[in-house]
């Protein structure tokens, strides 16, 4: 029995596509759109990052005098009604926030300084995000997870901090704050 030229033709034609297969660069692993064109895509997974806001970034409000001490921020204008200290908080569009935590210095026990992360709106509407207590004497560390809309919306919000009861003639200072949230 003799091969037909069609026999032979496709006999050549499977022998091309395995030279081409076989010669072909292997994929890659995650290089799937090179075998298969057709391109699904993969589920990200949350990166968590921090944010710190060194205790230099707190300032006080208006003509107020805010202290930069070697152990941290503190309001030094003692004449006038004590007013918060803040500190801008820059995080990318579509973060999500995970967890504020605060590094302070506090040398009477009874004293108690409060720490606010608030979203601002275009017309200086101030909605609070998440709230901490500072109370424990010496170097203490507070934290919280429980906060309310945790998204950051920069289209339409800006963020900042704010501090009240951190005195330097207490003896009281902000040392640090982190900022744990995730991202695509």
């Amino acid at each position: 029995m003799r091969p037909t030229s069609m026999h032979v033709r496709t006999k050549l034609l499977i022998l091309l596509v395995f030279l081409l297969v076989a010669c072909f660069p292997t994929a890659t692993r995650c290089d799937d759109g090179i075998m298969f064109p057709i391109v699904v895509h993969k589920q990200s997974t949350p990166k968590t990052t921090y944010l710190s806001i060194p205790y230099t970034a707190f300032i006080g409000p208006l003509n107020a005098t805010g202290a930069l001490l070697m152990t941290g921020a503190c309001w030094s204008d003692n004449s006038s009604i004590l007013i918060y200290l803040g500190a801008p908080v820059m995080l990318p569009h579509g973060a999500v926030i995970k967890e504020l935590r605060v590094d302070y210095y506090q040398y009477y026990p009874t004293d108690e300084g409060t720490f606010n992360l608030f979203r601002v709106d275009s017309a200086s509407q101030h909605t609070t995000m998440a709230s901490l207590k500072c109370g424990s004497a010496g170097g203490g560390r507070v934290a919280t997870t429980a906060i309310t809309a945790p998204v950051v919306d920069n289209a339409d919000y800006s963020y900042v901090i704010q501090a009240w009861g951190f005195r330097c003639d207490r003896t009281m200072a902000i040392r640090s704050v982190r900022i744990t949230y995730e991202t695509l």
